[in-house]
Parts: structure tokens; C-alpha cells; sequence
């Protein structure tokens, strides 16, 4: 753990986790992770052309580079890994500051994301969104908790628009999944600003975001995979899907032609089906039967009328 500037940042030598090794230069990237990353985005830009859906990736900036030049100033030199082999006309890196990322925790925050999701819409062609309220609440952020310390962070939470409150229905596989290898989570809220279908894939940046993307849509469905699950949209048919990697994912990008099935992540001791919530169970089958299913219209009729 590195704390600077009263800013916590995620440092651990011996795993996988070696991001100021890397945005110092003392790592090397394998360029295979360029190569990955794009046959990823051809993927990905097919599925889209044949399903016709919206669609674009996001690249979240490390939280250490948002402090580059704090760092600067103490002689410590980083360089970002959004290099010119990452580009891609459908790939978005947002231009973000020390306001959009929590102090004690790696991601970004509420703020943060707001301005993402205002960004990518705009480049989609989607109207400026109006502003958001937020209330003030406290946080105990990840890097806190692995330091064992009990502090909490004063931060900004979305609560709707035009002093309208908002609380979608989520479900998810939380109860059955130890870890966060497979998960998936669906987010509804009626009285969103449109009534479209969202499906994300990506890491945490996306997890924790998910209520700001659910005050927008009223159907958003997150899976934590760095790429488009064919067989997952031709049964969802979304009408916008985001895909996403944190930066230091870019370290090791998985090959979406021979990474392993998503079906797999349920053959792991990590999952326990009998763990799974009735309520859980009956949104998943519902979804995953098809928008035009009598099991999903019964299942959406109910939440409207909840």
C-alpha cells in the first residue's frame, strides 16, 4: 500500500497487483496484451454490427495516474498503459480527476462516474443528461480495510434526479459465489430516465458504478468479463452493451478465442447453487429465458407493479 497526498493507492510487489512497478517502467508489458486487447475489440465490434446494439469500451485510468503530477513533484514518474497499441476508434479513456476517485479506496467514485457515463452516452449520440442529485454519506474504503483500519471517507452518493429519489431491485449471485470469479448482477429501476436494456462487461470500476448506470436505464446487467459474452447477448438482446478495462487490467489482457468458458465459473467449489435466494434464482431464469419469454413479461409485470 503507498499513502500520499492523503490518498490511499493499491501496491503489492508479489501479485499480480504490481501497477507502479509497471507505470514506472521497471515492468515491461508483453506486447501480447496489445494483440489480445484488439482481436478483443474486432470481437466485440462484430457482435455489435450483427446485433445491432450500441456500443463501446471503456479503459478506467489508474487512480495513480490521475495523481501523476503530485508524483512528479515528489521525482516518481509514471506513464500510463493506455498506449498507442491499446487505441481503437470505439475505445473510450475518459479525462478524469482527483474529485472522481475516492481517497481510500481504488476506484472512482459517484462523481466519477457520472461524467463517464455522460461521456460515452454523448459519443453514442444520446442527449446531455441532466444533473444528478447527491447525498453525503460515509465509506469505508477497500485500501482502509486492507490497511485494518477503521477510518471512514466522507463521500457523495447519486440519489436521483430532480430531487426524485431512486432505489432499483437488484439481484445477484452474491449469496452463492465466493470471491467475484462469475458474477453477475441485474439492477431495475421504473422510474429510470429511459427505458432501455444496459448490459456491462467488465471489472469492479463497472461493479460499483452499477447504481449510476440503473438512475439512467431501467434494465442493467453487469458480468465481470473483460469482453462480450456471445451467447449471453443473443439470449439478453440488450440495446446498449459497455465493455470495459481498469488500466492495470491492460497488464494481462485474456484472449477472447481461447479464455475459458463462462459456464465453467460455476463447476468451481466458489459456487453453491443452493445458496442462491429464491428471489435471486427467479430474476436470472427470468432474464435469461428471453425478452419475448412469458416467464421474463409475468417477471417484469411484477416488478412495475412492486
Amino acid at each position: 500500500m503507498i499513502v500520499f497526498d492523503d490518498a490511499l493507492f493499491l501496491h503489492q510487489e508479489n501479485s499480480s497487483q504490481r501497477q507502479f512497478q509497471v507505470l514506472m517502467g521497471e515492468i515491461s508489458i508483453d506486447p501480447k496484451n496489445e494483440v489480445n486487447f484488439q482481436k478483443n475489440m474486432t470481437h466485440n465490434m462484430k457482435i455489435a454490427k450483427r446485433d445491432k446494439f450500441a456500443y463501446k469500451h471503456i479503459i478506467f485510468p489508474s487512480k495513480p495516474m490521475i495523481y501523476s503530477e503530485s508524483f512528479k513533484d515528489i521525482g516518481v514518474n509514471l506513464n500510463s498503459v493506455f498506449t498507442e497499441g491499446f487505441y481503437h476508434p470505439e475505445v473510450i479513456y475518459p479525462q478524469l480527476g482527483v474529485e472522481d476517485y475516492h481517497l481510500h479506496d481504488t476506484h472512482i467514485n459517484d462523481i466519477g462516474s457520472f461524467k463517464v457515463v455522460s461521456k460515452v452516452l454523448e459519443d453514442i449520440g444520446y442527449p446531455l443528461l441532466p444533473e444528478p442529485n447527491y447525498l453525503n454519506k460515509k465509506k469505508h474504503g477497500d485500501l482502509m480495510k486492507m490497511l485494518g483500519n477503521d477510518s471512514l471517507e466522507n463521500i457523495k452518493v447519486i440519489n436521483g434526479f430532480k430531487k426524485m429519489p431512486f432505489e432499483p431491485k437488484e439481484y445477484n449471485l452474491n449469496s452463492a459465489l465466493k470471491g467475484n470469479t462469475g458474477d453477475i448482477k441485474f439492477l431495475f429501476n421504473k422510474d429510470s430516465l429511459y427505458n432501455r436494456r444496459l448490459v456491462l462487461f467488465g471489472d469492479s470500476f463497472f461493479e460499483f458504478s452499477l447504481r449510476v448506470y440503473s438512475l439512467i436505464f431501467n434494465e442493467v446487467i453487469y458480468l465481470r468479463n473483460p469482453y462480450i459474452l456471445d451467447d449471453i447477448v443473443r439470449i439478453l438482446q440488450p440495446d446498449i452493451v459497455f465493455t470495459a478495462n481498469t488500466e492495470r487490467y491492460l497488464f494481462s489482457v485474456p484472449d477472447s478465442e481461447r479464455d475459458k468458458p463462462w459456464f465453467m465459473n460455476y463447476f468451481s467449489k466458489k459456487f453453491n447453487s443452493n445458496l442462491l435466494g429464491e428471489e435471486d434464482r427467479r430474476a436470472f431464469e427470468s432474464i435469461f429465458s428471453g425478452r419475448h419469454s412469458k416467464l421474463y413479461k409475468e417477471f417484469l409485470n411484477n416488478l412495475h407493479d412492486s
